[in-house]
């Protein structure tokens, strides 16, 4: 599982490179800012961790619990502003996107590549605690139900 996560980094740092060649073509240049994306990196490594631990432990007893994963990710996706820019929801429905753990990693990705500005300390904050809560939660959950996973394999 951690090999899998870890081997899905290396198709992320190749997908960078077209990235940061769009980002010079666009005009927007390199700001230092870009320097914080690493630590992004590393923060959404911690939240897919975490998911991946919580699944791969769920799916020993529930077996239908992958399949019912990929099936939420689609409207996850849609919920989280990754093809559109927060700016243009309308306001009533902010505060409904602003309990999706997505947004803040997202905007912790997105502020340093296309404003070339370091995410505000508040989106920091929760992309961190999101990511860690995460990773600690999976950790608990499949430490906990792995002694189970030999009777049920």
């Amino acid at each position: 599982m951690i090999s899998i996560v870890l081997s899905s980094l290396v198709n992320f740092f190749l997908a960078l490179i077209p990235l940061l060649i769009l980002v010079l073509i666009m005009g927007k240049g390199l700001h230092p800012a870009l320097w914080f994306v690493p630590i992004s990196v590393v923060f959404g490594i911690l939240f897919t961790l975490g998911v991946s631990l919580a699944v791969a432990a769920g799916s020993v007893f529930l077996t239908d619990i992958i399949e019912t994963y990929r099936l939420l990710l689609i409207p996850w996706m849609y919920l989280t502003p990754i093809f559109y820019p927060l700016d243009i929801v309308p306001a009533n429905f902010v505060p409904f996107l602003k309990l999706n753990p997505m947004l803040y990693l997202v905007e912790y990705f997105r502020t340093p590549i296309y404003a070339g500005v370091l995410p505000d300390p508040f989106t920091v904050a929760c992309a961190v605690l999101v990511s860690l809560l995460t990773l600690i939660a999976g950790w608990i959950l499949f430490d906990n139900l792995q002694g189970s996973f030999v009777y049920y394999v």
